[in-house]
């Protein structure tokens, strides 16, 4: 991107807007998958006993029959929003560390 012009604020500014598109991306395919799961767990619960065959109070956890699900869209929102802002952080050093480098010299590397 150099090599055609581009300054060093333009590639950052390239690099960061393509890791929130991903992230956004990311965050929408979690959340119709999150629903997907949240809507079974709520419609036909996870029945401890029948998975393990045996009464899940033994291993500290009381309980009787199956375990249901609630809908949280507080939860979805802040997932998505950390993973937006992660997605972010994270590319922020390896994009100004391309930017910096010389287009020739990265081009002619052997």
């Amino acid at each position: 991107m150099k090599a055609m012009g581009l300054q060093n604020n333009e590639v950052v500014y390239t690099f960061v807007l393509e890791s929130i598109g991903i992230g956004i991306l990311g965050g929408v395919i979690g959340v119709l998958m999150g629903i997907g799961g949240v809507w079974m767990m709520i419609t036909y619960g996870l029945d401890f006993e029948a998975m393990f065959g045996m009464d899940m109070a033994s291993f500290g956890m009381p309980v009787i029959g199956k375990v249901y699900g609630v809908w949280n869209p507080a939860a979805f929102v802040k997932v998505v929003s950390f993973g937006i802002i992660v997605s972010f952080l994270a590319s922020i050093w390896p994009a100004y560390r391309a930017a910096d480098k010389d287009p020739v010299k990265t081009i002619y590397h052997r």
